[in-house]
């Protein structure tokens, strides 16, 4: 986890960057007035500790993706399965559950993986990719990068949720700009 980044800003200071980011780039952008969101009992019981700046985000952010939509945050609507998009919140898992299916333990290692890594954002600008929160006691709260072939091979990006929405925020406005290749780290230029 060396290469971690850590920025320390507040989840309101994030949060009101990222949608600046966002609206001015031309994402798709649904929010609300500050609202407690309602995740399924499978959710809370499978995460049942969400860091609290991730709440906070879908307290108000309801969807949230670039005008392509080849990258999208998983919002309140993706968890409860009611979003109009046809990927469930657990595409990833579930897709290496399928191709596993013949193998009971990559099954159960892939299940073992993704107990341990809550998705929040996905990708499939130029393969599957996935921002996911790393709930593990060990590096509890940090955010991680993994993209296909190597799905549960994660990269850590960020020591928190608001370092990865500013960095995130920065990003879309390079993108927009037209200086994608100016994205850092080059991992999110799946994501904007």
């Amino acid at each position: 986890m060396g290469d971690t980044m850590i920025l320390e800003y507040s989840i309101d200071e994030a949060i009101a960057t990222f949608l600046e980011a966002a609206v001015s780039s031309g994402w798709i952008l649904q929010t609300r007035e500050k609202a407690q969101p309602v995740l399924p009992v499978s959710i809370i019981e499978r995460y049942s500790n969400i860091p609290n700046a991730f709440i906070e985000f879908l307290s108000i952010v309801l969807d949230a993706a670039p005008s392509d939509e080849k990258a999208w945050f998983l919002c309140e609507a993706n968890y409860n399965g009611t979003s109009p998009t046809t990927s469930a919140w657990n595409e990833w898992e579930l897709f290496d559950c399928d191709n596993f299916k013949d193998d009971p333990d990559l099954v159960v290692a892939t299940k073992k993986f993704w107990d341990q890594h809550f998705p929040i954002m996905m990708s499939v600008r130029s393969d599957f990719a996935y921002i996911a929160i790393d709930m593990s006691t060990d590096h509890y709260g940090t955010i991680v990068f993994g993209y296909s072939p190597f799905l549960l091979e994660p990269k850590c990006l960020y020591a928190a949720f608001p370092d990865f929405l500013i960095s995130l925020a920065h990003s879309i406005t390079l993108a927009a700009s037209g200086s994608i290749d100016n994205v850092k780290p080059p991992d999110l230029t799946d994501f904007v």
